[in-house]
């Protein structure tokens, strides 16, 4: 099963700042109101590799986020496998009248228990971080 979930907001940064800060996941943990401990794993031209501790109803779960920076600065997408499920986050940052437009469409993919499940959590996770990011930059 595939289901997908688009989160939008615009912030008084410039698209390639904010998107640089964003895509240092060390500065999203801040945001993100399940993950406990992010470290940068490994980093090869615009690919990184960063190990995300989270905490899903109160239980640890370890993963790794492979990542890419899109050439032009202004995206990045973050894969990652755990558990039966496979989440892509697709983040693009545009210019607007106030400063830049974020978006991020995320993925998930899976049996259905599973997407169902991790999009009720994860998307509830991004509302916040939507809700934070709007509350701090915008």
């Amino acid at each position: 099963m595939k289901s997908e979930l688009s989160l939008s907001a615009v912030v008084t940064r410039q698209p390639a700042e904010f998107c640089a800060f964003l895509a240092d996941l060390r500065n999203t943990e801040k945001l993100h109101p399940l993950l406990r401990g992010v470290a940068l794993e490994r980093e090869e031209g615009r690919t990184r590799v960063w190990r995300c501790d989270d905490r899903i109803m109160g239980f640890p779960l370890t993963y790794f986020a492979r990542q890419t920076v899109d050439e032009d600065g202004l995206g990045f997408v973050n894969r990652t496998e755990q558990s039966g499920l496979t989440l892509t986050n697709t983040w693009r940052f545009e210019a607007h009248a106030r400063g830049a437009r974020v978006t991020e469409r995320l993925t998930f993919e899976g049996a259905a228990p599973i997407v169902w499940f991790s999009k009720k959590v994860g998307g509830d996770a991004h509302r916040a971080i939507f809700a934070a990011i709007e509350r701090e930059f915008g």
